[in-house]
């Protein structure tokens, strides 16, 4: 629905949403940081995907409201994980990497879905400390988008140059829709767990300028 600038109730749900946001990039973005650094040590290939290249086509910048980082890598260049590092770490999820970069350990992880989630880790005692990104590649798209990522640009996103593809208005166009430049849709896992069904009814939509006067 239409975001309503004079509704309290409205602009309760935005604020409340942009208050996750931004304890989440303080608790995660640091360790984000280094596991795109990791990549980029090992010559990996990757580009930013999803919400995560939403905003920084948009705005440089990660969505305000956003709650998690989002990358994409073909499942065949996810071998510069291997033998990374031989740390002991354990729990109730299916971890097919561990690595060990900077100040952080990370385990990599296989839900049953079709991607991969990056999780920081304190080893010492044994706990998992957040969910630095989600990784996706092409199992998850079902070979519908491959061709877009071939062809790789790069772009300032939170201040920093990242990976994105060359022709990435088809994706954006395919998950967000035809008007995502200027609709500002607010959703995060806290109010819907994803946005695949792109009902307008079940989200608060504001326009560019509307977001902007929250920055």
């Amino acid at each position: 629905m239409k975001y309503d600038a004079n509704s309290s109730t409205h602009r309760n749900v935005v604020l409340d949403a942009i208050t996750r946001g931004k304890k989440f990039e303080k608790q995660v973005y640091p360790s984000f940081v280094n596991f795109i650094e990791f990549i980029q040590k090992q010559n990996g290939k990757y580009v930013l995907s999803s919400g995560t290249l939403l905003g920084c086509i948009r705005n440089n910048k990660r969505i305000l409201w956003d709650d998690d980082f989002d990358i994409f890598m073909f499942e065949k260049h996810m071998t510069i994980f291997n033998s990374q590092s031989d740390f002991s770490f354990t729990c109730d999820k299916d971890i097919r990497y561990k690595i060990s970069y900077g100040n952080y350990n990370y385990i990599i992880t296989k839900p049953p879905y079709d991607f991969y989630q990056v999780w920081c880790v304190d080893i010492i005692n044994n706990k998992i400390l957040n969910k630095t990104m989600d990784i996706f590649c092409e199992m998850y798209y079902q070979n519908c988008r491959i061709p877009w990522y071939t062809h790789i640009s790069m772009e300032m996103f939170n201040g920093r140059l990242y990976n994105i593809p060359l022709n990435y208005d088809d994706e954006l166009k395919a998950c967000y829709g035809n008007n995502y430049m200027n609709e500002y849709v607010c959703c995060n896992h806290e109010i819907a767990s994803v946005y695949y069904d792109q009902n307008k009814e079940k989200y608060l939509i504001m326009t560019k300028d509307e977001y902007n006067s929250f920055c």
